[in-house]
């Protein structure tokens, strides 16, 4: 039987956001933020649904997280494909979450730490692009952002923290063969990016010493047992494919070097997803969510819908 993919973002959702599974989203958590933002309490504000998924924002996972210092909030994002708007779309989710902690009248005091973690299935960072910024770490998967002085680099305003990590960046690192791998899995973080990338070349009973551990071997087991009903195999069917269309492209650019085909590619994707999901009678709300998509984009490809 064939793994789910944990990429596609319903299956990383289910895989990560049940009330279940809360000890392996704790390991992903802590692989990621430092030291000192360790937690060992987590809640779940907007878990998996089985109910509501089609409505539900399957990209993001908001969590209200504890440790014996403080209280933080989460907002995972798994990010299928490369959007133009990606970096306003992913402030503003921040600042959906550090917002709504508070109501009208209540005191800013109240507002805690607010952490996005966004996890990536394509190429953010591109330091030749980046004006006076050189690459000193070579395909660095792991960035943390955060408000600093530009010319001192105190951080005062340190309730805001973004962190991106780019999947594809791991895979150029590493060869396909898992032997290959583990010799350059370093920490924590690699073991789990190892698991969202090669989870297809893992077997749960003869696991690399190296990510032979409980929360592996258990977010493993529910990749293989997981079973999705009609609806979700539909959904994860189409995200899949969507995945694998920018996959594609993604060698095909890197191969060719050609730009031009980067915006085309992306666009043919989402629309025959768009296609398959008007098809299943998806509402439009859940289609420009699923896709990306904006309404103008859906009115003019598809007009009689």
């Amino acid at each position: 039987m064939s793994l789910i993919n944990p990429r596609v973002d319903i299956a990383f959702k289910k895989i990560f956001g049940v009330e279940a599974n809360k000890d392996i989203l704790i390991s992903l958590l802590n692989s990621i933020i430092s030291q000192e933002d360790q937690v060992d309490q987590i809640e779940l504000l907007n878990p998996y649904n089985e109910r509501n998924f089609k409505t539900d924002k399957l990209t993001v996972l908001d969590i209200k997280a504890r440790n014996k210092h403080n209280q933080t909030y989460f907002l995972i994002e798994m990010q299928l494909a490369e959007e133009l708007d990606y970096p306003k779309r992913g402030l503003y989710n921040w600042a959906r979450v550090y917002s709504n902690q508070i109501t009208s009248g209540e005191q800013y005091k109240n507002l805690n730490r607010t952490i996005a973690i966004h996890i990536l299935n394509f190429t953010f960072i591109d330091y030749k692009k980046q004006k006076g910024w050189i690459e000193t770490v070579p395909n660095k998967y792991h960035h943390r952002f955060v408000l600093s002085d530009k010319e001192t680099r105190l951080e005062i305003f340190n309730d805001i923290e973004i962190h991106t990590i780019e999947l594809n960046k791991f895979q150029a690192i590493h060869d396909q063969e898992l032997s290959q791998v583990m010799p350059k899995v370093k920490d924590m973080l690699d073991k789990w990016v190892s698991v969202l990338t090669k989870y297809d070349l893992l077997n749960i009973k003869e696991l690399p010493e190296k990510i032979n551990i409980p929360e592996i071997k258990k977010a493993l087991k529910v990749m293989r047992e997981m079973n999705l009903n009609k609806a979700e195999r539909e959904i994860y069917d189409s995200h899949l494919d969507f995945l694998r269309i920018e996959e594609g492209a993604f060698e095909a650019r890197f191969e060719a070097g050609k730009e031009e085909g980067k915006a085309e590619g992306k666009i043919e994707g989402k629309l025959e997803i768009a296609k398959n999901l008007i098809t299943k009678g998806f509402d439009e709300k859940s289609i420009l969510e699923i896709t990306g998509l904006t309404i103008a984009e859906v009115k003019k490809y598809f007009p009689d819908n």
